[in-house]
């Protein structure tokens, strides 16, 4: 039987051991080339940073990760450990515009494909399906697109629909008369609302009204509610084992039964797309020209569907709170918006708004600085590529099967850049500094940059701008006394608009038009 100064030694040279492993097991872990950004500090070999990447957005910026903004921005790039891979974080807006304008060495459309697949479970191969079926990079030929991969061709679809003028003007007109029929037709009541809850309802369904046609939503009156539990949830899928994911599955399994039977085949999914517009078909129609199944079409539209509601719905409610905090400045938007109105539209096919006015920031400068300056405050967009090739960034050197990240709010919170004010909304900042909105500006993307900056961007900040000015001109919104605009919730990973740790609570007042 072992005396205690025995067991005391045992139990040493077991501590002793396992930390000698640990250690070994640490340094074998960070092993990297000489020339590669160096590791940001990390205790579990093999997972890394994973938990902190995928389970706080705080990760870039906090004092709990970070010893502070400056020292990060300062690193210019540094290494990330993500479950055994690596991740390149590059902050420098030189080494940024290197990153966007190295487009075939670092592919988007590779780290796209395998994020459409983990997240939204389109499978390279679709499951139980022949051989031979299209595959995210197998080229699609002829029909509505050039030809190309399914990948490269929904770029065509969105810079087609999102971003040619007589189809951007078609669609925002759509997206406004939608609007007015639902801000007209709202019941407000005595109590007070939650403005971010009540967003998340009315311009989601404004939206794809416009966008699917009138016949989505009343088969389907959940599907808001879906993609926003989907929404919420999806960023577990990136940390967490599949046992501990039912119910994101689940959600997710809903969404494919709902646009599977949007794009199905027979005489009821031709009569659901009745009044939609191309970029809610074109995909499909082009994946069905080459042999796909509906549960593939399915599956490429729900990226799309959550990308439509996941950055714009956030971005209006955080315009809309700022205006409303902001002592002052709701009549200052009244005031310049006003022109943009007229009377005795209501329940014409027409808006009770003068679109190409409202959404012209010459017209009015006031809320489209308003709408860049929560961009800037509230984006936590996060650009990614695959490096394929050996790329030169600054003083270092990014090898191939490596992720790259860019985040953007890194730029957007540069004191150094934006000033001493930097944290604060500042409703005339780019009125005041106009060239901070001049194209390919790394010090302000919110909608990432180079040739696969966001297609849907004039789109989103025009149906932000309607969605706003159409709320403020039908209701009088007051807030509670003291009540301020909610901090951005830290607590979730985002690679688009970040939500609010909670929601602002209002009471709308119907406005009398008529006096």
């Amino acid at each position: 039987m072992f005396d205690f100064e025995n067991q005391v030694s045992l139990y040493a040279t077991f501590a002793t051991a396992f930390l000698g492993l640990y250690a070994w097991l640490l340094a074998r872990d960070r092993t990297q080339r000489h020339d590669e950004p160096p590791y940001y500090p990390y205790l579990i070999p093999g997972l890394g940073h994973v938990f902190r990447y995928a389970d706080n957005q705080r990760f870039y910026l906090n004092a709990r990760f970070v010893p502070s903004l400056r020292d990060i921005q300062s690193a210019a790039a540094l290494t990330l450990r993500i479950d055994g891979n690596k991740a390149y974080v590059i902050s420098d807006p030189a080494d940024v515009t290197t990153v966007y304008r190295n487009s075939t060495a670092l592919s988007f459309d590779t780290y796209i494909e395998r994020g459409i697949a983990f997240v939204y479970g389109v499978r390279p191969l679709e499951l139980g399906s022949p051989a031979g079926t299209p595959t995210l990079r197998d080229v699609v030929a002829g029909g509505t697109a050039v030809n190309g991969t399914v990948v490269e061709n929904s770029h065509v679809y969105s810079r087609r629909h999102l971003l040619q003028e007589s189809a951007l003007e078609d669609l925002t007109r759509r997206t406004a008369l939608e609007i007015s029929r639902l801000l007209d037709a709202y019941k407000s009541g005595e109590e007070a609302i939650g403005l971010h809850r009540w967003s998340r309802t009315i311009l989601p369904t404004a939206v794809t009204n416009a966008i699917y046609g009138p016949r989505l939503l009343k088969a389907h009156p959940d599907l808001i509610d879906q993609i926003w539990e989907f929404d919420d949830s999806f960023h577990k899928i990136l940390s967490r084992p599949p046992f501990l994911l039912r119910e994101v599955y689940h959600t997710r399994q809903e969404l494919y039964r709902i646009f599977s039977d949007y794009v199905r085949d027979d005489d009821q999914g031709e009569r659901m797309r009745e009044g939609a517009l191309g970029l809610a078909t074109a995909r499909a129609e082009n994946l069905k020209e080459a042999g796909s199944s509906v549960q593939m079409r399915a599956g490429c539209e729900i990226p799309l569907f959550h990308a439509l509601h996941a950055n714009a719905t956030p971005t209006a409610f955080w315009v809309l709170a700022y205006i409303l905090v902001t002592p002052g400045l709701k009549d200052r938007i009244l005031l310049e918006i006003s022109p943009a109105f007229r009377t005795g539209t209501t329940g014409n096919d027409e808006p009770d708004i003068d679109v190409t006015y409202l959404v012209s920031p010459n017209s009015c400068p006031l809320i489209h600085s308003c709408l860049y300056e929560a961009l800037r405050l509230t984006s936590g967009s996060l650009s990614t590529r695959l490096v394929e090739k050996p790329t030169s960034i600054g003083a270092y050197t990014l090898y191939p099967r490596n992720a790259v990240f860019v985040p953007s709010r890194v730029a957007h919170l540069a004191e150094d850049h934006w000033g001493p004010d930097v944290l604060e909304f500042d409703p005339d900042r780019f009125i005041k500094r106009p060239e901070e909105l001049r194209p390919g500006n790394m010090w302000l993307r919110p909608f990432g940059g180079g040739a696969t900056i966001c297609p849907g961007r004039r789109y989103a900040g025009n149906e932000v701008k309607l969605f706003v000015a159409g709320v403020l001109r039908r209701f009088e919104v007051e807030l509670r006394l003291g009540e301020g605009v909610p901090p951005v919730d830290n607590s979730i990973p985002s690679a688009g608009m970040m939500k609010p740790a909670h929601d602002l609570n209002v009471k709308l007042i119907p406005r009398d038009l008529h006096v």
